[in-house]
């Protein structure tokens, strides 16, 4: 894994990133939401995918997360800053980057201005990315890192285990692969390490537990307490798959705003 990056105590904007769809970051921003609930993070949650957006359907009730269309008022990614919040999290719809840069400048050509902001508001960005074995997911990563410098930004890779059973093996495009002793692909991860970024694992679940969740809209800290809608094995599935993520974020706590 790469090692956590020293970093001082300051607010934190954490964004999660990817060009592709249906990588896991919904997933990802919900375990997040519940461990900020549960550990009582003074933290602002925004579904910036509108109405439609996954935080926005199960969390709006039980735990107040806020939601807007970042592709009609990307303003609103900035403007969210002015808060006594510590942490303002935002699940950004796939492909943000572009509007990203251009919020403060549209002219802009990189983020440069964006960050200049974050960073006068007392704020550090982190990008939590999340990807899956395809090859897109981890060409975004390399393309976020371009626009959003490491030595700025702090970057966490989610590793969705969702349909893996062994990472080195099962996301050939970032750990790289061999073919007749000629190595492929793994350059992104390289630079992703040398930048000192850093990794995870997000544990998976079993299939059809996570589609009755997600069909109830419940949280997962909620369906495993809920006797009328899960069995016992269905509710130690779903304990155990929060229980493995939160050891799992272990290493990134310190950057996603956790102390």
């Amino acid at each position: 894994m790469a090692k956590a990056p020293e970093t001082k105590t300051t607010k934190r904007l954490i964004i999660t990133s990817s060009h592709k769809g249906g990588v896991g970051k919904t997933i990802v921003a919900r375990l997040m939401t519940e461990v900020y609930r549960e550990e009582k993070v003074n933290a602002d949650i925004y579904d910036a995918d509108g109405n439609v957006g996954g935080l926005a359907r199960v969390y709006r009730g039980p735990m107040d997360v806020k939601f807007y269309s970042f592709r009609e008022h990307p303003m609103t990614l900035l403007n969210s800053l002015d808060t006594n919040s510590d942490i303002v999290f935002h699940d950004l719809p796939g492909g943000s980057l572009y509007q990203i840069s251009k919020i403060v400048d549209p002219n802009a050509e990189d983020a440069s201005a964006f960050l200049d902001t974050v960073e006068a508001e007392g704020f550090k960005l982190t990008c939590l990315h999340v990807i899956d074995s395809e090859i897109e997911s981890t060409q975004s990563v390399r393309e976020v890192m371009k626009s959003f410098d490491p030595s700025r930004v702090d970057h966490v890779v989610a590793i969705n285990m969702r349909e893996a059973k062994n990472s080195q093996t099962d996301f050939p495009y970032w750990y790289g692969y061999d073919v007749a002793g000629e190595r492929k692909y793994g350059a992104t991860r390289d630079a992703f390490v040398e930048g000192k970024g850093i990794e995870f694992e997000v544990p998976s679940l079993q299939v059809s537990t996570r589609a009755k969740v997600n069909g109830e809209n419940l949280p997962f800290s909620v369906a495993s307490q809920d006797k009328e809608k899960f069995t016992i094995t269905e509710r130690a599935q779903v304990t155990n798959f929060l229980k493995a993520f939160k050891t799992n974020i272990v290493p990134a706590r310190k950057v996603l705003g956790l102390s």
